[in-house]
């Protein structure tokens, strides 16, 4: 996410508004629900951390082109307690 030039978030924007069907897999350093949530809105096909293997990696990416949406499990479990927390009716009750 963090670039010298611009973030991966607005890249995932740039790149998207000019070839939107192509899938961009977001790549960070840690997990942060905030990063994620961004880079879903921003169009991204799918979030991996880099501690991830190169097997996991790999997986993500091919998973992106035939339109899965991979996810770092704990990022994501993190996102959903906090929007369940944030939300008024907690999980729908």
């Amino acid at each position: 996410v963090l670039m010298p030039e611009m973030d991966g978030i607005e890249a995932t924007r740039m790149i998207k508004r000019e070839a939107p069907t192509t899938s961009v897999v977001v790549m960070c350093t840690r997990g942060d629900p905030d990063h994620l949530l961004e880079a879903l809105k921003a169009g991204a096909s799918g979030y991996v951390l880099k501690r991830s293997g190169p097997q996991q990696i790999q997986d993500a990416v091919r998973g992106a082109l035939i339109g899965e949406c991979p996810l770092d499990e704990e990022t994501t479990m993190e996102l959903l307690r906090r929007l369940v927390e944030e939300s008024p009716n907690g999980c729908g009750h």
